[in-house]
């Protein structure tokens, strides 16, 4: 919860919602653009199907395409953007990037 906190103090609640979004639908052709905050990731796309996890990367788990916090960054800014720098950051700070060693 730190890292959203802060993200949302850097980037916005609004920008956090949609970063969300975008980390939900890794697949372009089922993403779903509208700025909302969907309760389970995945379920609010034209096709998907049920909920799907979501990581710090994107991936495949059990055999399910999953989306990442930082892909959707990546997604929503393009990789040269401040503001996917700053949630990579961020993630270092709180422990929830890939770069973080497990306690």
């Amino acid at each position: 919860m730190t890292f959203l906190f802060a993200v949302n103090a850097d980037i916005g609640l609004s920008e956090v919602m949609s970063l969300y979004n975008h980390a939900c639908h890794p697949d372009p052709a089922n993403r779903d653009p509208r700025p909302r905050v969907e309760t389970a990731c995945g379920i609010a796309a034209p096709h998907d199907t049920g909920p799907s996890p979501i990581a710090w990367e994107d991936g495949v788990v059990n055999g399910v395409m999953h989306g990442g916090i930082l892909g959707g960054a990546r997604r929503k800014w393009g990789d040269d953007d401040d503001a996917v720098d700053t949630v990579q950051r961020f993630g270092n700070e709180h422990g929830v990037s890939a770069d973080v060693a497990p306690l």
